[in-house]
């Protein structure tokens, strides 16, 4: 077997790539894990959180269209960028040779979209609609997840058959003039606020059921996609008529038995599941400083759970020890939802006309990010994170 190298990637090169941006990112982390049979390397989260390349990436290679070794711990942001890139081209020659209309528009949006690669370890630009056929209003960078076959998609959605005042107030706005309409007094339009805005207020978390069972009916069977949610970009699979969530947190790297998280509530009551989908009977208790954390709280507090959520992770018969990391999973879940729900209290739409942007470099507010320990989220009630709105 391959021993593990510490150290990074080599970095290819594709022309485009800006070497100088490079020098001030550290690049990102790597894990092996199992999916459907095939061992595969994955990104994990860098300090912008769950970022669009990184999920975009992670479709990739889970598509086994881009491979990375095992031998490498970290891989530099350039080596991510040429590969893209280089997959980018080879993956649309034919589709960019020659002199017609489709070669000359294919070959300016690959240009496009080289250029735009580096910046997308950062945040990207998206306008969602949450009402109607189409998820997003088109911009340019859409065009990257079009050249690489990849949907991206969102359930932020209001159910237009059971919301119907909601949805017609919607209609087919896109956020950014959603929020114009907001911030605008004008009375012929003070009905459809109200709705809207409870609508916002509701929907908080960027998932509805709706937008669930929507996501449901878009994605074919095995089907890998990136999902746009809660200001972040995740990688999103399609699997037994369940949807799943890949697993980029550095607090998880060393965890193999967590791999995918099952997306099936809209308030983050899930579950964790191994590369079989199915829930493993015991997270790894090897001095995992999030179970140490989320233990000590549970002792100091004297707290007793039994949630759904643990009931699902419940695997009898279990010893006292056993029982007890089960508890510091449950409180340790309790205080992601409680750091989110306090955070989205009051959340409502900026007064700005800007975008949804995951990652603008312009975000003055504290936006919930997963960080590589849970002890830094107790620690800390938001953390800064440039996948976010701005």
């Amino acid at each position: 077997p391959n021993q593990k190298m510490e150290g990074e990637a080599p970095p290819h090169r594709v022309p485009g790539a800006r070497t100088e941006r490079y020098q001030q990112f550290d690049g990102f982390k790597t894990k092996k894990i199992n999916f459907l049979g095939r061992d595969v390397v994955i990104l994990l989260q860098n300090e912008f959180g769950p970022c669009p390349l990184l999920a975009l990436v992670n479709v990739l290679l889970l598509r086994n269209q881009l491979d990375l070794s095992s031998d490498y711990a970290s891989i530099s942001l350039e080596t991510v960028v040429s590969m893209v890139g280089n997959y980018l081209l080879e993956s649309n020659t034919k589709r960019s040779a020659g002199d017609n209309e489709l070669a000359v528009h294919t070959r300016q949006n690959l240009n496009d979209a080289i250029a735009l690669l580096p910046k997308m370890e950062s945040g990207l630009d998206v306008n969602v609609r949450l009402c109607g056929e189409t998820l997003f209003e088109y911009t340019e960078c859409l065009s990257v997840f079009d050249l690489c076959d990849v949907s991206l998609v969102h359930g932020w959605l209001c159910d237009p058959h059971a919301e119907t005042e909601t949805a017609r107030a919607l209609g087919s706005r896109g956020y950014n003039e959603i929020v114009e309409m907001l911030i605008k007094e004008d009375d012929d339009v003070a009905e459809q606020k109200v709705f809207i805005q409870d609508f916002l207020q509701r929907s908080a978390s960027q998932l509805t059921y709706y937008g669930i069972s929507t996501l449901h009916q878009k994605l074919r069977a095995n089907e890998l996609a990136v999902l746009y949610r809660n200001l972040h970009f995740s990688t999103l699979f399609k699997y037994q008529d369940a949807l799943y969530v890949l697993v980029t947190d550095l607090g998880y790297a060393t965890q193999p038995s967590v791999v995918w998280e099952k997306l099936d509530d809209i308030h983050g009551d899930t579950v964790f599941v191994n590369h079989r989908f199915e829930v493993p009977a015991l997270i790894s208790q090897q001095q995992d400083p999030d179970f140490l954390m989320a233990l000590q709280l549970q002792q100091e507090n004297g707290a007793n759970f039994s949630s759904s959520t643990m009931q699902q992770h419940a695997h009898p018969p279990i010893d006292q020890e056993e029982a007890d990391f089960r508890a510091a999973l449950e409180l340790q879940l309790q205080l992601d939802d409680q750091e989110e729900a306090s955070q989205q209290q009051g959340r409502t739409p900026p007064p700005s006309y800007s975008s949804v942007v995951a990652g603008g470099t312009n975000s003055s507010s504290s936006r919930r990010k997963r960080t590589t320990t849970k002890k830094q989220q107790v620690s800390s009630s938001s953390s800064s994170s440039n996948c976010s709105l701005s």
